[in-house]
């Protein structure tokens, strides 16, 4: 038995919870897999896994083998990484997190040029607006928008994300166009639910600094979702600069207090401290960087009209 094989043959297995799954990941056919598991089974004198037709799941010895050989086998790449670096060009699978909407904009329609320039390296992107566990998951890195908290991991600056408040002209021709922060209260608003972090906002003028919880009588759990309801006439929203620029360009949003600023934070790479940074990884990060600096191509300053036409100012309900 190939002991290094028999390993990686357990490990699929697991992560892909069957032997087809494993059996394609790896391209052995499924007779090989189950000898190969059969085995090491045997060898240990141990069963590690319950097969049934549909799936598998590990037992309790199974688990705690997993836990040693999933770590071995990721030293065994790291170790691999370090090879790379030193001598040849970035290949391998990437598997990235990022949230939707950014994802979706500016991340997918960015690959097949990081593709052209990389072509050894597969990218497996992962769109989803939650915060995984990067070593438990199996990822490389993730792409987060917000200011990091885990000190285990270490983060590189993208580009910064800016938000402001933005409504619809024809909402703010049925409403009128708040002049202050207290008149926000008095208006329709477009929010996340209870619970996201996006509910507070700080807003600055000079000296003078405003705080307020901004809860909505439509509550979406997408960004996106927002978005379309604020351009539907659904109220007044905080949304971020890399999403706003075609409607303010086109006239479909009318920005509100423009000139209060909102505190910034930041879209970065995020990956494990206790990992070497593999070629693939710092490649694929130095070609994001590149491409959002110096300025983001969703900052659209130097695109908007030169005289935007003024909301016109009505009582507000």
């Amino acid at each position: 038995m190939d002991r290094f094989l028999a390993l990686r043959i357990f490990n699929a297995v697991v992560e892909e919870e069957s032997l087809i799954g494993a059996s394609r990941k790896l391209a052995l056919s499924p007779s090989a897999i189950s000898k190969n598991l059969a085995a090491l089974e045997e060898e240990l004198g141990a069963r590690l896994l319950n097969r049934t037709t549909r799936r598998v799941s590990l037992t309790e010895a199974g688990e705690a083998y997993y836990e040693r050989t999933a770590r071995l086998l990721g030293d065994l790449e790291e170790a691999d990484g370090m090879v790379s670096r030193m001598e040849g060009a970035p290949r391998g699978v990437l598997r990235v997190s990022a949230p939707i909407s950014f994802g979706q904009r500016h991340l997918a329609p960015a690959l097949p040029d990081f593709r052209a320039q990389h072509p050894e390296v597969v990218v497996q992107m992962f769109l989803e607006d939650r915060v995984v566990d990067l070593v438990a998951e199996r990822f490389d890195l993730a792409i987060r928008i917000a200011n990091l908290r885990d000190s285990s991991l270490v983060a590189r600056k993208l580009a910064s994300n800016h938000r402001k408040i933005y409504a619809a002209p024809d909402y703010i021709a049925r409403h009128g166009l708040p002049v202050t922060p207290s008149d926000i209260e008095q208006h329709a608003l477009v929010t996340m639910p209870p619970g996201s972090p996006l509910l507070d906002l700080t807003l600055t003028r000079g000296d003078e600094v405003r705080s307020l919880h901004l809860l909505g009588d439509i509550q979406l759990n997408s960004v996106e979702g927002v978005l379309a309801a604020c351009l539907a006439g659904g109220g007044l929203a905080v949304l971020p600069s890399y999403m706003v620029c075609d409607h303010l360009i086109a006239g479909r949003l009318v920005p509100v207090l423009p000139d209060y600023t909102v505190p910034d934070t930041v879209i970065q790479a995020v990956f494990p401290s206790s990992r070497h940074l593999s070629i693939k990884v710092r490649a694929f990060i130095d070609f994001m960087v590149a491409r959002f600096s110096p300025m983001p191509p969703w900052e659209c300053v130097d695109r908007m009209p030169a005289a935007a036409p003024k909301a016109e100012l009505v009582e507000a309900d």
